[in-house]
């Protein structure tokens, strides 16, 4: 795959590069069902967009994209100064499983232990990653465009809590092409 051609979509094998733990920071999240069932639809999948964006809208963390598909969630965000990923990340397992995991448990499911986290360290690798949360539902060919899916970022309903511009730096500089 050729990285800067435009037509091509971000492959989910690179997006652990640059693994680094550590406080406040910009972070890409995945959280999944096991198994991994798709029962992330409907009013399950709003409880989980409406967590994030009651989230933003109590201040707590910054989201620059997120989807919830079939059978998990992503989520590109900034911790504040004092929570790391881990901390958040209780705080929103605990909240998301409140709403879903009845309904997950009749139906042979329940959420994975922990979650998979990868550090954002440069513009570009947040470029990528932003690109590859919005275009899940894409390249799963759930829809046509980012913004037809209900439950992310792309779409109309939750366009408001995503910055316009991103207002945090990064730890490097982005390499150059």
């Amino acid at each position: 795959m050729t990285q800067n051609h435009p037509s091509k979509l971000p492959h989910s094998a690179n997006l652990r590069s640059h693994r680094v733990y550590g406080r406040s920071g910009c972070w890409f999240v995945t959280k999944c069902l096991e198994p991994r069932l798709p029962l992330l639809v409907s009013n399950v999948a709003k409880v989980i967009a409406e967590s994030f964006k009651s989230y933003v809208e109590q201040g707590q963390l910054d989201v620059a994209a997120f989807v919830v598909m079939p059978d998990h969630w992503h989520l590109l965000l900034h911790t504040g100064e004092q929570d790391d990923v881990g901390i958040f990340m209780r705080k929103a397992s605990h909240w998301i499983s409140r709403g879903t995991s009845t309904g997950l448990r009749l139906a042979g499911a329940e959420w994975q232990d922990g979650f998979h986290e990868t550090r954002i360290r440069t513009l570009k690798q947040f470029q990528f990653v932003r690109s590859y949360i919005e275009n899940n539902p894409v390249q799963k060919e759930l829809v046509a465009t980012p913004g037809e899916w209900p439950w992310s970022s792309a779409h109309e309903q939750y366009k408001g809590i995503v910055p316009t511009s991103w207002p945090y730096q990064f730890e490097e500089q982005s390499p150059q092409a």
